[in-house]
């Protein structure tokens, strides 16, 4: 909430390091501003920044988001399994966030092994079962190439 997060986006745009926000959806505007100002930083936005803790106003955050070019999302088992749990399937996530961020600013984050709800194959066939509307292209973006993007580019 004050001039230091532009400092941490300076300080991970020097080293050439991404930033993972862990923070909950009313933060999700300060990120958008730093990421705004600072666009040559790739943030990777852990568990979407927790949307359906604010309902309909985290939800908006969330997709406000989507404007800003360096903020990827952690689609995370948390994420899907709330969306399995209000809304009965959790492709409509998947389907909204690629309407909004496409797939290419996407990747699953399984959580494990510190969440323990689920075994891993479990968070996995969740994952798979949300992506299902995607084609073998953008699956391989979720599952694969946003990741090695944001944190094994070439050169790095």
């Amino acid at each position: 909430a004050d001039d230091r997060i532009g400092e941490v986006w300076g300080v991970a745009g020097h080293l050439g390091l991404t930033v993972v926000p862990c923070v909950f959806s009313t933060a999700l505007d300060a990120v958008a501003a730093v990421s705004a100002a600072q666009p040559g930083v790739p943030v990777a936005l852990d568990h979407c920044g927790f949307p359906d803790r604010e309902g309909a106003s985290g939800w908006a955050a969330l997709h406000r988001l989507g404007e800003v070019g360096p903020v990827s999302l952690k689609v995370s088992s948390y994420v899907l399994e709330a969306s399995e749990r209000d809304d009965g399937d959790p492709a409509r996530v998947v389907d909204d966030l690629v309407d909004r961020f496409g797939p290419d600013r996407l990747c699953w984050g399984s959580d494990h092994p510190q969440d323990q709800t689920r075994p891993y194959a479990a968070k996995l066939a969740l994952a798979a079962h949300a992506t299902r509307h995607l084609d073998d292209e953008d699956a391989a973006s979720f599952f694969h190439h946003t990741a090695e993007r944001l944190w094994w580019p070439p050169g790095r």
